[in-house]
């Protein structure tokens, strides 16, 4: 539920608006002679009972002019005091069947979206106040309605976030978005939010569907391609990466600098990955690294002290990893590879080895 106080600049300027505001001002009153049937509206009205309150309603617009501005002006009055004493869940229901009949009432929409606000209905508030942006025609206060939906709708992603909550509401929040797309199709965020969900619940065909549409838009367009990398990412992890196995040991292919092949024996006690001073030499002709400080390396032979270099970039099939630190020492015993792929690039991934098949699967973490 949000606080009363929340928005109020905002609702100050739809009731500005407002049919009863408009109605009031032409000097039309309540205070008139009342017939009986005037009457019998009147104490009907302190009944709450819907069903009589809207016959006698219709009964007194087919009577003359008198009665209906008399109808209209009592009810509306009715809806402010239920309103004002706080009758949200009476109002509610009496509010949704006046409005089968003035379905454009602006301030009987306002005060409906206000009181399912107020109730903790945050879908339904939001659902009415759409409804009341369809029937307003002012540019200004349109903007006032979508500041107050745009608050609406953040506070229920707060309240079903799954992050927040710590249950499962993926499907909530994903219907949530579809009905609000349907009501505002041209508020991307609301597609975007669709294709995030999905994402999360590993549906990726219908994730990139809803990017693809939104690849060609300028505020959303950057980040669909971003997620939409991400879901290769995710179906690339898969796939399976080829690995050679020697002396019980795996080597995978792998490229430095975007350009040159490398093979590396995966190490996952390694902390640093490595490449052979021979390798480097070859290297070094027409590509150069970053050095970056000296550091100790635990060999067969005892410790040495060995250089290390920042690489721009490193990749196996793809998956990249940008300013990636190598070691440089020699390797003897290890001639079926060019190095040892340490930690420092597998720790970005869940990554598995299949022993049997000898395949390398990385899942960009």
């Amino acid at each position: 539920m949000l606080p009363e106080t929340e928005m109020k600049d905002q609702e100050r300027s739809i009731l500005a608006a407002s049919n009863w505001g408009n109605l009031t001002k032409t000097g039309i009153s309540t205070n008139l002679p009342l017939t009986t049937p005037m009457k019998e509206f009147k104490k009907t009205l302190s009944s709450w009972n819907i069903a009589k309150i809207i016959d006698q309603y219709n009964r007194l617009l087919l009577i003359d002019d008198k009665h209906e501005r008399y109808a209209y002006l009592s009810m509306g009055k009715f809806f402010q005091q239920g309103f004002d004493q706080g009758e949200y869940l009476k109002l509610i229901p009496l509010l949704n069947s006046y409005l089968q009949i003035n379905d454009d009432d602006q301030y009987a929409i306002y005060l409906l979206a206000e009181s399912y606000k107020l109730t903790g209905d945050l879908v339904a508030a939001i659902k009415a106040y759409y409804r009341l942006e369809h029937y307003t025609y002012e540019v200004d206060k349109i903007e006032d309605i979508k500041r107050i939906i745009k608050t609406l709708v953040q506070a229920y992603h707060k309240k079903i976030d799954p992050e927040n909550s710590g249950k499962v509401l993926w499907p909530q929040m994903l219907e949530f978005y579809e009905e609000l797309a349907l009501l505002d199709p041209n508020d991307y965020s609301y597609l975007y939010r669709q294709a995030e969900i999905h994402y999360l619940l590993n549906d990726y065909p219908r994730s990139l569907e809803l990017l693809d549409y939104l690849l060609g838009d300028l505020a959303w367009g950057k980040v669909a391609q971003q997620l939409k990398t991400k879901i290769s990412s995710k179906l690339k992890a898969k796939e399976g990466i080829d690995l050679r196995k020697v002396n019980g040991h795996f080597i995978v292919s792998g490229v430095l600098g975007g350009r040159h092949k490398v093979e590396l024996l995966i190490d996952t006690g390694a902390t640093i990955s490595v490449i052979s001073s021979q390798f480097f030499q070859q290297l070094n002709a027409n590509y150069q690294p970053e050095f970056l400080s000296k550091t100790v390396m635990n060999t067969a032979n005892g410790q040495v002290v060995v250089p290390v270099y920042r690489f721009d970039q490193f990749s196996i099939d793809g998956r990249v990893i940008n300013d990636i630190e190598f070691a440089v020492m020699s390797l003897p015993g290890v001639e079926e590879s060019q190095g040892l792929l340490g930690m420092n690039y597998l720790k970005n991934f869940r990554f598995n080895i299949d022993q049997e098949n000898s395949l390398l699967f990385l899942d960009l973490k």
